[in-house]
């Protein structure tokens, strides 16, 4: 009766508290990346448009590497920064999938789009080695967005697990964190030392060739001494696959971008940007002053 008797009151008065409410409680914008490089004006020359692909490959790259480094519960920065992961390992938090799902929508699949759409555009007029460069990069992105839909899978048992009771299972998913973890460190020395990028990545590469807890009896064990359950384990079985497909597929993103001539030209970019910084930097902040108190010799 009560809810009755309130709702007869309020009714009336919605269509004025609406507008109100709108006012006073402003409606927070959710950021969605834009291209930042792409536009028509380098699609004349072909050295400038595969530049501007480059650069928003690189804007792309960032946000994917942030997206993964979420998925699994990790901060982004502290992997940037490669730190020893057991110290960057912290408990998963409660991010549902349907959160990663508008993340994706919001920071990746539309850059993804429109870098694919503008180098379809730029692709023609391309001399054969920029083109090699062009499909080297395009190659790295598919990989790279791939492993990012099977993040998605793998979070939804990664924030039920990780967190969990069962010590066997969190041992698992903890296992399955660092086996990507630790490629998303190695790509992130890419564009700092070619060499030792490929010797983290091999190592690495090691790492996922070993990592099968199916036919290393890890997951029989388990079973036969009762410590996790049919469903855990056909959870284990799932998500082991997924992480070593993530891993393989950011491993040959890495690879890809350590390709001689592609990795020249990223070099060459880094090194135009740096400039295009330092020359911003010098004119905002001039160094040299002229004393007032000098007299002309």
């Amino acid at each position: 009766l009560f809810n009755i008797i309130g709702v007869a009151i309020m009714a009336p008065l919605i269509p004025r508290l609406v507008p109100l409410l709108e006012r006073v409680i402003p409606t927070r914008e959710l950021a969605v990346s834009v291209p930042h490089f792409l536009n028509d004006a380098a699609l004349a020359f072909p050295d400038t448009a595969l530049k501007a692909i480059v650069r928003e490959s690189g804007h792309l790259l960032g946000n994917a590497f942030d997206f993964i480094a979420r998925g699994l519960g990790l901060p982004a920065a502290e992997l940037r920064e490669r730190r020893p992961l057991a110290q960057v390992m912290h408990q998963v938090p409660d991010l549902d999938t349907a959160a990663l799902d508008d993340l994706y929508q919001r920071r990746i699949k539309g850059l993804f789009s429109a870098i694919f759409a503008y180098s379809t555009r730029a692709e023609p007029a391309l001399l054969p080695e920029q083109l090699a460069q062009l499909l080297d990069i395009r190659r790295a992105l598919r990989d790279v967005v791939t492993a990012i839909k099977d993040i998605k899978h793998l979070h939804k048992n990664l924030r039920r697990y990780a967190n969990g009771r069962n010590p066997d299972m969190r041992v698992q998913y903890a296992a399955a964190q660092t086996l990507v973890a630790r490629v998303l460190q190695a790509n992130s020395l890419i564009l700092q030392d070619r060499e030792e990028a490929l010797a983290a990545l091999a190592a690495a590469e090691q790492e996922i060739a070993v990592y099968d807890i199916v036919e290393d009896c890890t997951l029989d064990c388990l079973i036969r001494e009762n410590r996790i359950t049919p469903e855990m384990a056909t959870s284990l079985i799932n998500d082991s696959g997924y992480a070593r497909h993530i891993a393989q597929k950011l491993a040959e993103a890495g690879k890809t971008l350590l390709q001689e001539q592609t990795y020249e030209l990223l070099l060459t970019i880094q090194a135009e940007d740096g400039a295009v910084a330092a020359d911003a930097t010098e004119k905002a902040d001039p160094t040299e002053k002229t004393d007032p108190t000098e007299k002309a010799a």
